[in-house]
């Protein structure tokens, strides 16, 4: 059996990280790990080989049962199917309609959802992997939202926390979902797709009392005692924006239309390293009663000079030199940054990832701020293979990465300390 993936399409913040998101997430079975989940993203179409013929099957939002879960079509020869509530319907429906048997395939498995290569590419460029964790190994818990505070009472969980849960409730198969804003938490309880009861609290206890479900507080049922929460809390280290310091950092928009409408976005490096945002809230904040203003220049018209201005050729060749002359040591800082690394360490730097990995080490190490953790580095690494800087089967995998700079830090360590050493003695 042989799928290709097509069309990769978007990720849909409607669907994928509001209430009903749990339903637009598939546990991912090659590398759980570090990606427990990669999403249904509303578009995707796959092709896959069945029987020498064509099947294509494409996802949608809605289904027969519900508009708010994902649905599935699948073409072949002119035949096509309704849009289901599962990719095995569709594909079994169409192939017995085509050569006359109750033949049935596995959805998940023709739509391509077992393949590392077509799960890499569906994760690509979201902005949150969710994850999840049972309470009392009966209830899971899904996260699908995070952030961190100071503030005891939430236990480090801050604005843009979310997370569901499914359980009974008044004997009935009942989703809940809890939200943190920037002003207090909140309860959404839906039955059937339709939301019943909402609650609202400065804190998750207060939201979570009056459901009364015994075993558990609110901080419990919220998961912030979680150690896998906690540890994806300590993980968060998203800067603190301050309008005097923004200028620090490489690359900045402020965008007025758009998804983007209104944050502001800052990246370490121009192109390089993950993106983070700062809300309106977040500016308003800093800003406090300031008020901003487009200016508003008086023009006049330039004055027309009495002679002609001459640009000495010999001083624009010199500005010329100079330019080369940056250049040139900019790429070479580049190469000794490598060739430093390879001579210290038993690991040749001979794959333009590993060379990557070189750079983005020793830029973390001169620079806190632009230090990457493992993830951080290996999707760094996935998205220039989608730019085409280097190819897919050159990605190292996280625990490979994670191995690489365990040894190369020990060694850079080591040969600081010989380094000390030979200068002692002198």
């Amino acid at each position: 059996m042989a799928t290709t993936l097509v069309e990769t399409s978007i990720i849909n913040e409607t669907y994928h990280y509001r209430p009903f998101s749990r339903y637009w997430w598939r546990e991912n079975p090659t590398n759980k790990k570090n990606y427990p989940f990669f999403p249904i993203r509303i578009g995707q179409k796959t092709i896959t080989i069945l029987n020498k013929q064509k099947f294509i099957i494409t996802v949608v939002a809605g289904n027969s049962i519900t508009s708010f879960l994902s649905g599935y079509q699948c073409s072949c020869n002119n035949i096509l199917s309704e849009i289901v509530a599962d990719p095995t319907t569709a594909i079994s429906t169409v192939y017995k309609n085509l050569f006359k048997t109750k033949t049935r395939y596995s959805g998940p498995l023709v739509i391509g959802w077992s393949n590392e290569k077509i799960i890499f590419q569906l994760l690509f460029d979201i902005k949150f992997c969710p994850f999840s964790f049972f309470l009392n190994n009966k209830n899971e818990i899904f996260v699908f939202g995070i952030g961190s505070s100071s503030c005891k009472e939430l236990k480090k969980g801050e604005s843009g926390y979310k997370l569901s849960l499914i359980c009974e409730y008044y004997s009935k198969k009942t989703l809940f979902v809890s939200i943190k804003d920037d002003f207090n938490c909140s309860l959404e309880i839906y039955q059937d797709f339709k939301l019943i009861k909402q609650i609202k609290g400065r804190i998750s206890d207060e939201v979570w009392h009056p459901i009364r479900i015994k075993n558990f507080n609110g901080t419990q049922l919220f998961s912030l005692k979680n150690p896998t929460t906690q540890l994806y809390l300590q993980q968060q280290h998203v800067p603190t924006c301050t309008l005097l310091g923004i200028s620090t950092w490489h690359e900045f928009t402020w965008s007025e239309m758009g998804d983007n409408a209104g944050y502001i976005c800052v990246r370490s490096l121009l192109g390089f390293g993950p993106l983070y945002k700062f809300s309106p809230l977040q500016l308003q904040k800093i800003t406090k009663d300031y008020v901003f203003e487009n200016p508003n220049p008086s023009l006049t018209i330039h004055t027309q000079p009495t002679k002609t201005w001459t640009a000495f050729h010999s001083s624009i060749q010199e500005n010329e030199k100079e330019l080369i002359s940056q250049e040139e040591s900019v790429n070479s800082n580049n190469n000794s940054i490598l060739i430093n690394l390879a001579d210290i360490t038993d690991m040749e730097l001979d794959t333009p990832s590993r060379r990557l990995l070189g750079v983005m080490f020793h830029s973390g190490a001169t620079n806190a701020k632009l230090k990457m953790n493992t993830t951080e580095m290996h999707m760094e690494l996935l998205r220039r293979t989608q730019l085409g800087e280097i190819e897919y089967q050159d990605v190292l995998k996280v625990f490979t990465i994670a191995n690489w700079i365990k040894r190369i830090s020990q060694a850079v360590k080591q040969s600081m300390a010989l380094q000390f050493l030979e200068k002692t003695d002198e």
